[in-house]
């Protein structure tokens, strides 16, 4: 008798939070997160994939119907703010699930986190209930929304929403100096000056809609000498071309990892080397991947550069990976207990992988032998989106069967 263990990926969406939920429920809800494909696995067998999932990303909007961001902005624009409840600089932060359907509308929709108001909480629930088709670049299933306001006055003296989100992309990016990373880390070489030996600068910084800089924050492992002298010729930086999202300017967290102390390269890449790991099967997948890539077309193909890169590959090459490190709990398999954990993960912008979450886990046992994995994961390449390095967030749902 063999037994199997069979990891279930379905599409990737953004990681839930944990509240106590007030819902608003059409009529017909949908049946749970379905599953496009199984991979299958009976260690150390190969897997077959089902199509790549999608990574969260800068909101789309191609089809006339609501993304995010078109749907926060439209709740902004119809909402009022009386005088007598709110005052100008007030933070409203809401956080909302909801089911989308195949046929594009909401069907079912869960206050996460109140805004503590339960007026405006009903409104905006109500909204996002009888809101219209969504765009086609928004999969199916369950998602998360959240809106970040802060009231500001209007030309007329009216108190309005302004949105206060920080993203991790846009549609355009901010841009520095007419470029990215490469053209900040070269601002930032010729005011350091001499560095002796190889150090290396790993920090994040929110790009602010009128294009300066706030929330500097380093990695711990950068040397407390050298982030000093970044914040000493922080004041001197130029300002940046803000980000926009569908003509709007918006705040960005932009990052960048570098090394002072070595000559660049005339052509320094902004992706730092990663080793792939030595798996030959591993290799196999990543080696297909890249054929079936040279074959799209080029904007395809440059599109699919910035993703991030596993082992030389991409999502199934990961999915390869995880299939063989999980490890069915024998004290579960024995009584032939099943279940499902989904996990939420960040790539960041060094490659590792970070910020795991558990969302949901049928069993302490097999949520451990989920996160023990995960936390083995060799480096990815990180994803870079218009000249900058970026974080990306994945959520994998993980099923536990056996069979016979």
């Amino acid at each position: 008798m063999t037994r199997i263990l069979t990891l279930l990926a379905a599409g990737l969406m953004l990681a839930a939070e944990s509240a106590s939920p007030a819902a608003w429920r059409l009529p017909s809800d949908p049946s749970p997160d379905s599953v496009s494909g199984p991979l299958c696995a009976e260690p150390p067998a190969a897997a077959t994939a089902s199509p790549d999932p999608t990574a969260d990303a800068a909101p789309e909007h191609s089809d006339g119907g609501y993304d995010f961001y078109t749907f926060d902005r439209a709740l902004r624009q119809a909402i009022h703010f009386s005088d007598d409840r709110y005052r100008e600089g007030d933070t409203i932060v809401l956080r909302v699930e909801f089911r989308l359907g195949d046929d594009r509308r909401v069907s079912a929709v869960t206050l996460r986190d109140s805004s503590g108001d339960g007026t405006l909480d009903d409104k905006v629930l109500k909204r996002l209930v009888e809101s219209s088709a969504w765009s086609s670049a928004i999969s199916s299933g369950s998602k998360h929304l959240q809106l970040c306001w802060r009231l500001v006055r209007d030309d007329s003296g009216q108190l309005r929403a302004e949105d206060r989100k920080i993203y991790g992309r846009a549609d355009s990016m901010p841009r520095f100096e007419g470029g990215g990373a490469l053209c900040l880390r070269k601002w930032l070489r010729d005011r350091m000056g001499e560095v002796r030996k190889p150090v290396t600068l790993a920090w994040s910084f929110v790009v602010e809609k009128d294009g300066s800089l706030s929330d500097v924050r380093f990695d711990p492992e950068t040397p407390g000498e050298l982030s000093a002298r970044v914040m000493e010729a922080l004041p001197s930086l130029p300002r940046f071309v803000p980000g926009r999202s569908h003509g709007d300017a918006v705040r960005v967290r932009l990052g960048d990892v570098m090394t002072f102390g070595m000559a660049p390269d005339a052509a320094e890449s902004l992706r730092p080397a990663v080793e792939s790991a030595a798996d030959p099967a591993q290799e196999k997948v990543a080696a297909a991947e890249r054929s079936r890539s040279d074959a799209k077309p080029s904007s395809q193909a440059a599109e699919e550069r910035e993703k991030p890169e596993f082992c030389g590959g991409g999502l199934r090459t990961f999915r390869t990976w995880v299939i063989r490190s999980v490890r069915y709990p024998r004290g579960m398999s024995q009584i032939g207990q099943t279940g499902r954990v989904t996990v939420s993960f960040v790539v960041d912008r060094r490659g590792a992988v970070t910020d795991l979450k558990t969302l949901q886990s049928s069993h302490k046992l097999f949520e451990r032998a989920v996160l023990r994995a995960m936390q083995q994961s060799p480096r990815w390449t990180p994803a870079v989106c218009q000249g900058w390095l970026v974080e990306v967030r994945y959520t994998l749902p993980i099923h536990f069967s056996l069979s016979h």
